[in-house]
C-alpha cells in the first residue's frame, strides 16, 4: 500500500466543502462513534461528516453523517480521504492511506486480539496519539497533541519503504 504511488488513481474532491471523513468495518468504539464524531468535531469544527459504508454491514453511520456513500469504488474512497480534513476509522488500509496522504486522523481498534496491524502501525511510525480503544483515550489524545507530526512519521514511513524495496529487489535478485 506505502509503496505504490497512487495519485493518478484519485480523483478531484466530489465533496465541495471541508469534511471529516469515516470508514468503519467493524464494531464501534468504547463509547460509540457518534460521540467519538461529536469530539472530532468540538476540536476541528462542526463541519460535514462523510462516511463510506459498505452495504449490509451493520452500522449506525446515518446517525452521525452528513452523507453516506454506499457505491464508493476504490478511486472515490481514496479521493474522500486524500481530500478530507480529518479522518476516523477502524480499517487498516484507512489507517495507511490517512498516513499517506498526510491526514489528521484517528484509528480505533475494538479489542487487542484483533488490532496487531494497527498497533504494529502505532510502534512502527510512532502514531501513539493517532491510535485509540475508547472515547476516553480521544478525549485524551485530543486534547495533548491533537496533530500528528508528519515530518518524523515520514521518515519512519520512508525507511520503512526503503527496507521493503531492498528486500524485494534482493528476493528477486534485481
Amino acid at each position: 500500500t506505502l509503496l505504490y504511488d497512487t495519485d493518478t488513481l484519485t480523483r478531484s474532491s466530489i465533496i465541495e466543502e471541508p469534511y471529516i471523513f469515516t470508514y468503519c468495518l467493524g464494531s464501534e468504539i468504547n463509547g460509540g462513534n457518534k460521540n467519538a464524531i461529536n469530539e472530532i468535531r468540538k476540536k476541528y469544527g462542526n463541519i460535514k461528516v462523510v462516511a463510506a459504508s459498505i452495504p449490509g454491514t451493520p452500522s449506525n453511520v446515518e446517525e452521525y453523517a452528513d452523507r453516506v456513500i454506499y457505491d464508493a469504488t476504490p478511486d472515490i474512497w481514496m479521493s474522500l480521504i486524500k481530500h478530507a480534513a480529518f479522518v476516523f476509522t477502524d480499517s487498516f488500509h484507512g489507517t495507511l492511506f490517512s498516513i499517506k496522504y498526510k491526514k489528521q486522523f484517528f484509528t480505533y481498534y475494538t479489542s487487542k486480539i484483533r488490532s496487531s496491524r494497527i498497533l504494529d502501525i502505532k510502534e512502527r511510525y510512532n502514531l501513539n496519539n493517532a491510535i485509540i480503544s475508547s472515547i476516553d483515550d480521544l478525549k485524551a489524545k485530543i486534547s495533548i497533541n491533537p496533530h500528528i507530526d508528519y515530518q518524523e512519521t515520514n521518515f519512519l514511513v520512508q525507511e520503512h519503504i526503503n527496507h521493503s524495496i531492498n528486500f524485494l529487489k534482493k528476493s528477486l535478485n534485481i
